[in-house]
C-alpha cells in the first residue's frame, strides 16, 4: 500500500488495547495518549495528566523492600524500620533511568508513559484488522490532540490502511476541526455548561468545547457523540437542563452517552501520591442515571447506553 503518512513521527502513550468493542462501532484498537490539559477532580486516569513518564507506586504490593530500595540510583525509595518503603517523589521525578521499574518483580512499581511511533502502533494494529472485516481505531487519552503532529499522523496512517477512525477528546483544542476530515467519529466530553463551574472542576474553561461540539455537529462526514460524565452534586441537576437546551438544536446530528461517576480510578491517585478530593463521593446509582437518560430522550435526543 502506498505510504500516505510519516511512520517515524513519535509521541508518548500510556498503552494500547486491541480487539475491544468499546469507544466506537465494531471491533477496535484504542491508543491512550499521555498528557492532558484538564485536571478533572473525578478523573479515573490521573496518570495521563503529565506529559512525561511517571512512577506509580503501590506500597501494599512490596515483597522485597530492601532489594527495591537498592535499585533506585536517586535514593528516592527509603527503607523504613518497619520494613516498608516510602517514595520521595522529588528525586524520583528527575530520574531518567527508572531502574526501579525495570528491576521490580512484585508489581509495586509501574511506569505510566513510554515513547511510541506511528509505524510501531500501526504494526500492532494491522494483525487485529486482518482478523475482523471491519476494524477501527480510537485515539484516547489523556488528551490526544495535545500531541498534535503525532495525533494527525496516526489518523492519516489509520486512513491509509482503511481503518475506521475515532477520537475521545475533551474538545478544547482550537484546531480540532482541522482533523474532522480524518475522523469518522468524534466522541467529545461535555462536562459542564457553566464556564465558571467548568474551570472549578476541570481547571479550564468550556468556550472551545462548546464551539467544537457545534463544529462537529455541522461536519458533513463526521459523526458526533457527546459524552457526559455525570457526577452527583456537580453536573447532575440544573446543568442537565442547560445541556439539553444546548444540544437540542443539533439533535439530528449527534448522539448522547451518559457515564455515571464511579470510583474505579481512585487507586491511581494514591499510586501517584495525590489526594482525590472526591474520594468520599458515592458512585452514581443506576436509577438516577436512568432518570436523566429518560429526560434527554423526552427532549428528542438520541441517547445511547455505554
Amino acid at each position: 500500500m502506498e505510504q500516505a503518512y510519516d511512520h517515524t513521527v513519535n509521541g508518548i502513550i500510556t498503552g494500547t488495547g486491541h480487539g475491544t468493542l468499546r469507544d466506537g462501532p465494531g471491533w477496535r484498537s484504542i491508543v491512550y495518549f499521555k498528557g492532558c490539559n484538564f485536571t478533572c477532580l473525578w478523573c479515573g486516569s490521573p496518570d495521563t495528566w503529565s506529559t512525561g513518564p511517571e512512577i506509580m507506586f503501590f506500597p501494599d504490593r512490596v515483597k522485597y523492600a530492601a532489594r527495591l530500595a537498592a535499585s533506585c540510583p536517586a535514593g528516592a525509595l527509603n527503607l523504613q524500620s518497619s520494613g516498608g518503603l516510602i517514595l520521595d517523589r522529588g528525586p524520583c521525578r528527575a530520574c531518567p533511568s527508572h531502574d526501579c521499574v525495570r528491576t521490580c518483580v512484585d508489581g509495586s512499581m509501574e511506569l505510566s508513559g513510554y515513547p511510541a511511533t506511528v509505524g510501531g502502533i500501526i504494526n500492532e494494529i494491522l494483525p487485529c484488522q486482518r482478523a475482523h472485516a471491519h476494524y477501527g481505531v480510537t485515539l484516547s487519552g489523556g488528551e490526544a490532540t495535545l500531541q498534535w503532529d503525532f495525533y494527525l499522523e496516526l489518523l492519516k496512517a489509520c486512513r491509509a490502511h482503511g481503518l475506521h477512525t475515532a477520537v475521545e477528546t475533551n474538545g478544547s483544542h482550537p484546531r480540532l476541526a482541522q482533523s474532522f476530515p480524518l475522523l469518522d467519529l468524534v466522541i467529545c466530553d461535555l462536562k459542564h455548561m457553566d464556564n465558571a463551574a467548568h474551570i472549578k472542576w476541570t481547571g479550564q474553561g468550556n468556550a472551545a468545547v462548546l464551539e467544537n461540539i457545534r463544529a462537529a455537529a455541522a461536519a458533513p462526514h463526521t459523526d458526533l457523540r457527546v459524552r457526559i460524565p455525570l457526577v452527583p452534586g456537580i453536573n447532575d441537576v440544573k446543568n442537565i437542563d442547560h445541556t439539553i437546551a444546548f444540544l437540542a438544536p443539533m439533535k439530528n446530528n449527534l448522539e448522547v452517552e451518559i457515564l455515571g461517576y464511579h470510583k474505579m480510578g481512585v487507586y491511581k491517585w494514591k499510586a501517584l501520591g495525590r489526594e482525590c478530593s472526591l474520594n468520599q463521593l458515592p458512585a452514581l446509582n443506576s436509577g438516577a442515571l436512568q432518570k436523566i437518560q429518560d429526560k434527554m430522550k423526552r427532549a428528542g435526543l438520541c441517547v445511547i447506553s455505554s
